[in-house]
């Protein structure tokens, strides 16, 4: 069993504890109480979703993206009725000076400008989207909070500790939740409402999240613990 980092506190009042997937017996309490938690939804777009922009992704996996973005729509629903807020953190790259990303580094051919380029349809939000007044994040990299006004917008609003699910697991969530937690937040990882192709990066990511710097659980038990 990973031991807890430095920082990490009890949530009060009587929440259920978090099920760990890395020990499906050990339990831990949330980082903190529901109202000093976040939601934070990561590149769930069409550039990293959508069956007709990702040709060399497996049937399978395209069935574990789909089953991610349910469980990512439960864990949203559940946070707006329970008033927790939900932000929305999505890539957006500039035309004019594109970034490939991990596409050319796995040497897939695909548009020039590489995935959810300002102005195209890769940029949009795919089976899922925000609501009404949610705020949305553009990031230009992996990381979240990387020259962007997240960590600002958060403490703002009082946050302690957030919940990130979305895509890639290994890619622009794993990197967003270790720049939260660099930044002093406390990250609880929604293991089923995330994916990656093949699955045993998927797997990987969230051994490496748990092991150095976030819980790792399944939707459900997060959804009792800030409910």
């Amino acid at each position: 069993m990973s031991r807890p980092y430095a920082g990490t506190s009890a949530a009060t009042g009587d929440a259920p504890p978090l099920r760990l997937l890395e020990g499906p017996l050990d339990r831990r309490a949330a980082p903190g109480p529901a109202s000093e938690a976040a939601v934070l939804v990561v590149d769930i777009q069409r550039g990293f979703a959508d069956p007709e922009l990702l040709p060399w992704v497996p049937p399978e996996s395209i069935g574990e993206i789909d089953a991610a973005i349910r469980s990512a729509n439960r864990l949203v629903a559940a946070a707006r009725g329970a008033g927790v807020p939900v932000v929305w953190v999505r890539l957006v790259q500039h035309r004019e000076s594109p970034w490939h990303a991990s596409d050319w580094f796995r040497g897939y051919e695909g548009d020039e400008h590489g995935p959810c380029v300002a102005g195209t349809g890769s940029v949009d939000w795919f089976g899922v989207a925000p609501g009404d007044g949610e705020l949305v994040v553009d990031k230009h990299r992996y990381n979240g909070f990387l020259d962007t006004p997240l960590e600002s917008m958060l403490r703002e609003m009082g946050v302690t500790w957030f919940v990130a699910c979305g895509l890639s697991t290994e890619c622009c969530v794993e990197s967003t939740v270790r720049g939260g937690f660099e930044l002093g937040f406390r990250a609880v990882v929604a293991a089923d409402a995330c994916a990656a192709w093949p699955p045993e990066l998927h797997t990987g990511a969230l051994r490496s999240m748990a092991a150095n710097y976030a819980l790792v659980a399944d939707v459900d038990a997060i959804v009792a613990t800030i409910t």
